[in-house]
């Protein structure tokens, strides 16, 4: 007999088998005999399960597009979580007011446009919400339960970790503008001060070279410190790109504005509290967004902190943005030679008042810098002159010392010293004329005047390049011809010669990637310096006299 028997025999599976069905039908019997009390066991189920879902649903609902699930704090009481939005809007200006932070949302112009004719908006709703109110080094946002006072002015209250914060905005649509006045109560230990967030869409664009309208279509962050200011063009600085665990090391102290600006749209920040925050500028890769991060610390728990500062967001436009406060005109670069951009600015409105059009007012301003430039360049066409006059000499020295280039050189400079002649007196009013040149470049380059206003004929809008390419090409043919009557290019050599038949065609293909109002400008510059050249150049008494003598 065998004692090692095993325990999956035959009989043991039976008898398992048999156990199974005696009680799968007692279950079924109890059923059918009591139904009422296992429906309801199966209705409390299903109820609960809902009940599960629709708890997800509503705590997913509450929280903004992008925002991770709420974490709080260790030793923080339970936020309370709001879901609130409030709607503003006028004939300027359209938002939301979000009850987290009281951030604005979906902030967009009814008066500007984008390249696709939608209403402009300004801000971007992704893990931050533009201007909304947090606690320094808390994990959790504040939420605030916001009323109406007055048109246009809102009230909020939030509560966490024993601290109230109190928030009111106040609209200005009128110059773009929300003035924001916070107070905090009940200060304790846990308090660090207060931020707030600055949030912009990160585009992506690329800075072109000095001739090209992608030059100016870049964004960039400006800071103004209380004793210094600069501005940062995004994707060209690499402290921008750092995590956020480096924020510390690019922190800008004692600020008094800052902005989130593009060509012709800003995003901008002043602060009007006896305390001055410190200023973060980061691109966030991961959302693809910019974001500034304004951070006032807290300096006494004596008191209770109040807060003040003012945001724009609207167009680049200088006499708007200086409603706000002269200080935010900063935000608008004109370049390293501003000042005299903003005079030129000056004389385009003003022309502008009196046309009705922004391209006749660009014609009338480069006419009137072209004349009062005149005594700067009169000397350089008096040299063009009397070297025209040495052009038989200079071509009797080439032929007679072509063997003997140094000896070649000795006989040309000793030509220019008796007849009193510089061979590089054209180039210096060439450099006087620079900065002016280059503000102009500035102003018809960044002014929002010129977005999307229209000229005449196939011109509809002056800060787009022109798409038949009509503008560039005259600019260079005008060119071509000026550069053809120039009388010192007779004492060049066939090389310098070709090369300079060549510049016209270069200078098109930097043309036709400016905007409009540029090209306008630069081929009316160059038309009215080819007929100055030539009135100034061409002498009628001499050429009388000439005509007398052969006679």
């Amino acid at each position: 007999m065998n004692n090692n028997q095993n325990f999956m025999d035959s009989k043991t599976l039976l008898a398992i088998a048999f156990s199974a069905l005696i009680f799968m039908g007692w279950s079924y019997w109890m059923q059918k005999r009591y139904p009422e009390h296992f429906n309801e066991t199966k209705k409390q189920e299903v109820v609960q399960g809902q009940n599960e879902q629709k708890t997800q649903q509503e705590t997913s609902a509450v929280e903004p597009d992008g925002v991770a699930e709420i974490k709080t704090a260790k030793k923080q009481a339970p936020v309370k979580v709001l879901d609130q939005q409030i709607q503003y809007s006028d004939e300027k200006v359209e938002f939301k007011i979000h009850s987290k932070g009281m951030g604005v949302t979906d902030y967009q112009l009814h008066d500007h446009f984008n390249r696709k004719k939608e209403n402009k908006k300004i801000g971007s709703k992704k893990e931050y919400l533009p201007l909304e109110t947090a606690l320094i080094d808390s994990k959790s946002p504040l939420y605030f339960d916001i009323k109406e006072t007055n048109p246009g002015v809102y009230k909020g209250t939030a509560k966490q970790s024993g601290l109230e914060v109190i928030k009111t905005i106040k609209v200005n649509s009128k110059n773009y503008s929300i003035k924001t006045i916070i107070e905090v109560k009940n200060l304790n230990d846990s308090f660090k001060g207060i931020r707030t967030y600055l949030v912009e869409d990160l585009q992506d664009l690329s800075s072109g070279g000095m001739f090209s309208a992608d030059q100016y279509n870049v964004q960039d962050i400006f800071v103004k410190k209380s004793n210094d200011q600069e501005t940062f063009i995004v994707g060209q600085e690499d402290h921008l790109m750092l995590p956020p665990d480096s924020v510390e090391k690019v922190a800008f102290s004692t600020v008094e504005a800052a902005s989130i600006g593009s060509q012709y749209f800003t995003f901008a920040f002043l602060n009007q509290s006896s305390i001055y925050p410190d200023f973060v500028p980061m691109v966030v890769k991961e959302t693809n967004t910019i974001l500034g991060i304004i951070d006032y610390k807290m300096i006494s728990r004596k008191n209770n902190m109040v807060l003040e500062y003012v945001n724009y967001l609207g167009p680049k436009d200088v006499d708007i943005i200086e409603t706000v406060d002269p200080m935010l005109t900063e935000t608008v670069d004109f370049g390293f030679f501003g000042g005299i951009a903003k005079i030129l600015h000056m004389g385009l409105q003003m022309f502008h008042s009196l046309t009705g059009n922004w391209g006749l007012a660009i014609i009338l301003l480069t006419l009137l810098v072209r004349v009062l430039l005149t005594p700067i360049i009169l000397p350089s066409y008096r040299n063009m002159k009397k070297m025209s006059k040495l052009a038989p000499l200079m071509k009797d020295i080439q032929e007679r010392y072509k063997d003997d280039p140094q000896l070649r050189g000795q006989e040309v400079m000793k030509l220019y010293k008796d007849h009193k002649v510089n061979p590089l007196g054209g180039c210096l009013p060439m450099f006087l004329q620079l900065p002016i040149f280059f503000a102009l470049f500035q102003v018809l380059g960044k002014s929002v005047d010129l977005y999307q206003a229209p000229f005449y004929l196939w011109i509809n809008d002056l800060s787009e390049i022109d798409q038949f390419y009509v503008l560039p090409v005259l600019s260079g043919v005008v060119m071509f011809f000026q550069m053809k009557s120039n009388p010192s290019n007779e004492n060049m050599q066939p090389a310098q010669k070709k090369m300079m038949m060549l510049m016209p065609l270069v200078m098109i293909l930097f043309f036709v990637r400016l905007p409009s109002g540029l090209n306008l400008y630069m081929f009316v510059s160059t038309l009215f310096g080819y007929f100055q050249q030539v009135y100034f150049i061409n002498d009628k008494k001499e050429k009388k006299s000439k005509v007398e003598v052969l006679n």
